[in-house]
């Protein structure tokens, strides 16, 4: 044990002692918040709305109006039929075309549909299109109730729209878009936390390089020991490491990540065995400090990209959603989910079983590999 302790305080010497290893463990990770920060700081804007209004009756023209009461929405009226060259020209995300028989359809109860034009997808047409829905829906039930009689039907309108009976806006706080930054936010550190396996490789394949490494096994000391003393090292490294950036985080940024503080160090302190596990593996296999650097860039971005740490995983393919779940990356942003809408963190126990699982995993590999390595003394 002692043999392990004094590897250890070595390693913590050695790695805390570079200037370059700071910016690593610390500025790094910290970046990447501000990153997921920047990314994700637009306002929640109006949608600038078009109307192309061919009915022109009171009732189309109320229409108009109850949109542009909606402070979601900003209204715009369109004077030409040719939409595609309107929304590139007038800076407006969609436009609403209310047909010529509009109010005619509103009577006889056989209303056309309203269209919407947008160049930005179903995101934004789906949001006007439900409001849209909702108050023709009320002008249908008008409809059907007089019968095609356009007196009884004006005077029910009327009543209708004096009614006391209003429907009222009110804003809720709305969490959805800041889960999202924080998780975002979390991705990015988790990338960096991989990134900053580099300093446990490095110091492996500096002690091959050097022939310490062949040293070492000369005396008492075994390759199980000696990799002990490193995940005890870089472990206090990483406990520091967290600890400084959700402190950070959390009273400088002020950024809400939507559950206790207990339960994000719990997650990273899995996640971090996982990094110093990928760490000594990419030593393990390695011939070269240039061939661990080269192999730690082929990996971690990759399996960071198809984890989620860079977009929502729910936008891939099913079958990239299947493999993500072989990185541990995935697992804690799945927890993280779990975690800000309100789950316990025993209900979190099976996604921090999987991310230990694959730390004991590879652990065991790199192990092996460093058991069997005969050619220690070729690294160069």
């Amino acid at each position: 044990m002692k043999n392990i302790f004094t590897i250890a305080k070595n390693i913590l010497k050695i790695s805390l002692g570079k200037k370059g290893n700071w910016i690593t463990f610390l500025l790094l990770p910290l970046l990447s918040i501000f990153a997921a920060l920047a990314f994700n700081s637009g306002g929640n804007n109006a949608v600038n709305v078009g109307v192309y209004d061919e009915n022109n009756s009171y009732l189309s023209q109320d229409v108009v109006k109850s949109i542009g009461e909606n402070e979601n929405f900003k209204v715009y009226s369109v004077n030409s039929s040719d939409f595609e060259k309107v929304l590139k020209n007038n800076n407006l995300q969609c436009i609403v075309e209310i047909p010529k028989e509009f109010e005619e359809s509103i009577l006889n109860n056989s209303v056309e549909d309203i269209n919407i034009y947008s160049s930005e997808g179903t995101e934004i047409t789906s949001w006007i299109e439900n409001y849209l829905n909702f108050y023709v829906d009320n002008l249908k039930s008008i409809g059907l109730a007089a019968k095609g009689d356009k007196e009884t039907f004006d005077n029910t309108y009327k009543e209708f729209k004096d009614s006391p009976i209003k429907f009222i806006d009110k804003e809720v706080n709305d969490k959805t878009k800041n889960k999202g930054v924080t998780k975002q936010s979390i991705g990015f550190l988790l990338v960096f936390m991989l990134m900053a396996s580099k300093v446990t490789t490095d110091y492996i394949m500096k002690d091959k390089s050097n022939r310490t490494f062949f040293r070492i096994f000369s005396s008492s000391l075994t390759k199980s020991q000696y990799i002990i003393a490193n995940i005890l090292a870089n472990m206090t490294i990483y406990m520091f490491q967290i600890s400084l950036i959700i402190l950070i985080s959390t009273k400088l940024l002020h950024l809400n990540f939507y559950t206790s503080i207990l339960n994000l160090y719990i997650l990273f302190i899995c996640f971090g065995f996982a990094s110093i596990a990928f760490g000594i593996l990419i030593a393990a296999f390695s011939k070269s400090i240039s061939q661990s650097s080269q192999l730690q860039n082929i990996i971690i971005v990759p399996t960071s990209m198809l984890a989620g740490c860079f977009w929502p995983v729910e936008i891939m393919p099913d079958f990239m959603q299947k493999l993500a779940m072989i990185f541990p990356q995935s697992w804690v942003l799945k927890a993280i989910d779990n975690l800000q809408f309100g789950e316990k963190l025993e209900n979190i126990i099976p996604y921090l079983l999987m991310i230990l699982i694959f730390a004991i995993i590879v652990f065991i590999v790199a192990l092996v590999k460093f058991r069997n390595d005969e050619d220690i003394r070729n690294v160069i």
